[in-house]
């Protein structure tokens, strides 16, 4: 089980949105610190460019929904 953690802990990012699309502090990795802007920013209708909410309106569509959410869970944990 601890090799398996291991592999998964170091696949880094892939996927449509790269993990520096989700990692919203760009801090080189996605953890609760991104989390914790992603959750300010819940369910606000009102981003746009050039901040998109501070960055947590990851898929840039103007709004901080369930896709986003989605992409950000995806990425969760990962590193560049």
């Amino acid at each position: 089980m601890t090799i398996f953690l291991g592999h998964w802990l170091e696949q880094g990012c892939y996927g449509p949105f790269q993990c520096e699309e989700a990692d919203i502090d760009k801090s080189g990795d996605v953890d609760f610190a991104d989390f914790v802007i992603f959750a300010q920013h819940w369910l606000e209708t009102d981003c746009f460019a050039p901040l998109y909410c501070e960055g947590a309106d990851i898929d840039k569509y103007g709004t901080v929904d369930i896709n986003d959410l989605d992409t950000f869970t995806d990425s969760w944990l990962d590193s560049d």
